[in-house]
């Protein structure tokens, strides 16, 4: 049956906005991007400014003669509309162990008690399902169980993309096979030797990362100190970095069960999301027969990546 809604007043607004913000930003991938905010549903251009470097001229005589070109490109990049909505029945919580906390009567005109670990559920769940959707997500796709994977297109469609219209060129789509304790190591070096030339003059001055699973990760560790007898991480034990680079290795859940490995820079993985003002509040309230707690939210966001060919990737 349908809910008349129209008598509802919110009881836990407070905050509301900022936990919902940070709950969709807590994704490890989220964590690392570039994000853009205030990116409403729809579609939107990201410029791609570069001038060339025909610019010097002799300057023994007079006169201006113009040289040199700017050069404007577009990336597009698809925010897509997103919302939450779910319903708890309050007798259901008669049932199991959280009676105990539950107000006396049979009456119930909030729950208090359970309302800071149900929304602390909620900024779990939010980040596990936006690490899934911003890295596996595909538009393509026909609806599955889980839904949230149909919404917008994420890290690995994204890279799909790029290698089959060669916006990734052949030479920086590597395929190396299975990744073990024994090659893991090498592999890695293999993208930073397939990197290219101008993307490489950026090392010292941007963020860079190998991205692969949180599981090949731990593989990486074990398969350094066992071929070259020493740890991965630099002298404060804070991160992992490919030797002798800044480049840092980063273990991303939404990438584990798979053999990826991805080289790419901070600036270029982009994140333009809408979490900010009245429409976006994660709400929380009560129908008017005091039964069901429900909660709602809205929010708009986009993955791409912005320069393409300076990305290296593996086994894609």
């Amino acid at each position: 049956m349908a809910f008349d809604l129209t008598a509802l007043s919110d009881y836990t607004t407070e905050h509301a906005g900022t936990f919902f913000a940070k709950s969709v930003m807590k994704s490890k991938l989220a964590s690392l991007a570039t994000v853009y905010t205030g990116f409403k549903p729809g579609t939107h251009k990201l410029p791609d400014v570069e001038h060339d470097y025909d610019l010097l001229q002799n300057g023994e005589a007079c006169g201006f003669n113009a040289s040199g070109d700017l050069n404007i490109e577009q990336r597009q990049i698809i925010v897509e509309s997103l919302k939450i909505n779910t319903q708890y029945c309050v007798r259901d919580l008669e049932k199991k162990f959280t009676r105990q906390i539950m107000p006396a009567g049979q009456d119930y005109e909030g729950l208090a008690p359970l309302e800071a670990e149900l929304m602390a559920s909620l900024d779990r769940a939010i980040g596990k399902m936006m690490e899934l959707v911003l890295v596996k997500g595909n538009k393509a796709t026909a609806p599955n169980a889980l839904g949230s994977l149909d919404h917008l297109n994420g890290l690995n469609k994204v890279i799909a993309d790029e290698i089959s219209g060669g916006g990734i060129p052949a030479a920086q789509a590597l395929t190396l096979g299975a990744l073990t304790e024994s090659n893991i190591v090498g592999f890695v070096e293999d993208l930073y030797d397939a990197l290219p030339v101008d993307a490489y003059s950026t090392i010292q001055d941007e963020r860079w990362y190998v991205l692969m699973g949180d599981d090949k990760a731990k593989m990486y560790e074990r398969g350094y100190r066992d071929n070259l007898g020493t740890v991965v991480y630099n002298q404060g034990f804070e991160k992992r970095f490919v030797d002798g680079t800044n480049i840092a290795i980063e273990g991303i859940p939404g990438l584990n069960g798979t053999d990826y490995l991805v080289l790419i820079k901070e600036s270029d993985l982009v994140l333009a999301v809408d979490v900010e003002g009245e429409e976006m509040n994660l709400k929380m309230g009560m129908d008017q027969y005091e039964e069901n707690i429900w909660i709602k939210g809205r929010f708009g966001a986009g993955f791409q990546i912005h320069f393409p060919s300076q990305v290296v990737v593996a086994n894609y």
